[in-house]
């Protein structure tokens, strides 16, 4: 009973919040502009992309995943959060992105966990973690996800994790204390398409997977889809997650350290 009350008022804050959404100048007609971070009872979804989001299950635990694929790799951009702690919202508008992704993890106090190359820039070096353990790499015109810290002139790196999926093999994950929160995904396909995702639940969208479990959603995905993902990698989720691509829209609660913009 007492739960059940927690929760009652936990979704009425929640509402509340929800109120302070806006319409603005600088977005798409019917998307809502976010004055701080916050999370939204329900995403923002465009009833006439009814095919997307679609439902993945395991193990008969279902939970929405919302995609966007990537055709042009070149327009893939990676940009720090860290210190402005801009809002999605207004990283929308002043960055005019057609495409929002946040990236990979940062510590509290505001720094990149890893590798972190933006516009040819290194600001954070590689270092070893079992658990981000893979690197999402824009390489000579071209993307990758590999377990091997990249080397060379590179565009965009940014170290994250774990890996889910590796030349068209699932990873088994065992995770130490896992939970359940929602999840960012970047994914290559056989035919050099990037693809972002997120797996979340409706009815509290900060909720989605185990971490344990995403390389299982992510493979029913694969097939649900019809793309032919052969590697994917774990950004930053839960709170700290955001995506964006005009027909919807799943704001974040907390910053998000670093995002991928596609203008």
């Amino acid at each position: 009973m007492i739960k059940e009350i927690i929760t009652t008022v936990l979704w009425s804050v929640l509402s509340f919040v929800s109120s302070l959404f806006s319409v603005g100048s600088g977005s798409p007609v019917g998307v809502p502009q976010i004055k701080s971070p916050v999370a939204s009872p329900s995403a923002y979804v465009n009833p006439q992309k009814a095919s997307n989001p679609m439902e993945v299950e395991y193990s008969g635990v279902k939970y929405s995943v919302y995609y966007a694929v990537v055709k042009d790799v070149q327009g893939i951009n990676l940009f720090p959060n860290f210190k402005e702690r801009a809002t999605s919202s207004e990283i929308v508008k002043n960055k005019n992105c057609s495409l929002l992704a946040n990236g990979g993890f940062y510590s509290k106090e505001g720094t990149p966990l890893g590798l972190f190359i933006s516009q040819g820039w290194k600001t954070s070096n590689a270092y070893f973690s079992p658990l981000l353990n893979g690197y999402f790499t824009i390489y000579d015109g071209a993307a990758l996800i590999s377990s091997t810290q990249p080397t060379g002139d590179i565009k965009t790196a940014v170290q994250s994790g774990p890996v889910l999926m590796e030349s068209g093999k699932l990873k088994i994950l065992k995770i130490k204390n896992d939970k359940t929160a929602r999840r960012t995904t970047v994914s290559l396909t056989k035919d050099g398409e990037v693809v972002f995702a997120v797996f979340y639940d409706t009815q509290n969208n900060l909720q989605g997977p185990y971490l344990s479990d995403l390389p299982k959603y992510l493979n029913d995905f694969k097939v649900a889809s019809g793309l032919k993902i052969t590697d994917s990698i774990n950004l930053d989720g839960g709170s700290a997650s955001a995506f964006y691509d005009g027909d919807f829209f799943l704001p974040e609660f907390n910053p998000i350290g670093s995002y991928f913009c596609i203008r």
